[in-house]
């Protein structure tokens, strides 16, 4: 199992097809938009929903049917601190 969260719309040409990318190589995989960004319900606020949104998110997917409880993430690294 893969996740991606973004801010940045997770219904691209190019999500989908990072999507196609590794589920051919037989991982499920799942993309999801930030809340309040793009498809997704509510009042974005950068940052600070993430950490109670994201934990949510790991927590469904782990216990769906079809899911071992592994759980990977990927995408762009965000952070209020710069490297």
């Amino acid at each position: 199992m893969l996740l991606l969260r973004t801010p940045y719309s997770n219904n691209t040409p190019g999500a989908v097809d990072q999507s196609r990318f590794f589920a051919e190589r037989g991982y499920v995989v799942a993309q999801e938009d930030v809340r309040g960004r793009y498809d997704s319900d509510g009042k974005f606020y950068a940052f600070r929903n993430e950490p109670n949104d994201g934990f949510d998110t790991d927590e469904w997917l782990g216990t769906q049917p079809w899911s071992n409880g592994k759980i990977g993430t990927f995408g762009v690294r965000t952070s209020a601190t710069p490297r």
